[in-house]
Order: C-alpha cells, then structure tokens, then sequence
C-alpha cells in the first residue's frame, strides 16, 4: 500500500493529540507507528526521512518556541510533589 497513506494516518490522529497537555502521548504513538513499519519492512530511507524536520521542530518545542497548552509545562511530573 505505501509509506505515505500510513503516515497521514499517523499525522490525522498526532494533530488530535498534539493539544492536550501530555507530549508523551504522541511520542509513544510515534514510536509504535514507527517500529510498526520497520517490522513490516518499510525501507529504512523512508522511515528516517521525516528526522531533518522532526527534531528542529522537538528543539523549538522545548526551548519554548512553540505554545503548550496552558495547563502544561511539558516537563511532566519531574520536581512535583506528590
């Protein structure tokens, strides 16, 4: 079937996923997705294709170029008391 129709798949349910508070979530996805593909045996160019754009845009996100939500601080639990 392709490379592409899975990964507008992938990219319809990351853009639902993309506001809520938890970044974890879409990384998971991501992860499942891709090493759903690699088992499938998609060639390894395409799945490391997208990198040259994905981790400018993760660096932005964290440096806090890009809004998160406004109930997030995208840092998880780390330094909260329970």
């Amino acid at each position: 079937m392709g490379f592409i129709p899975h990964l507008l798949i992938f990219a319809l349910f990351a853009l639902l996923i993309i506001p809520q508070p938890d970044f974890g979530t879409i990384v998971v996805l991501g992860m499942i997705c891709w090493g759903m593909m690699f088992v499938a045996g998609v060639r390894i160019w395409h799945l490391l294709t997208p990198l040259p754009v994905i981790i400018p845009v993760v660096y932005f996100w964290f440096q806090g170029g890009i809004p998160a939500h406004p109930d997030s601080d995208l840092s998880g639990s780390l330094g909260r008391p329970l």
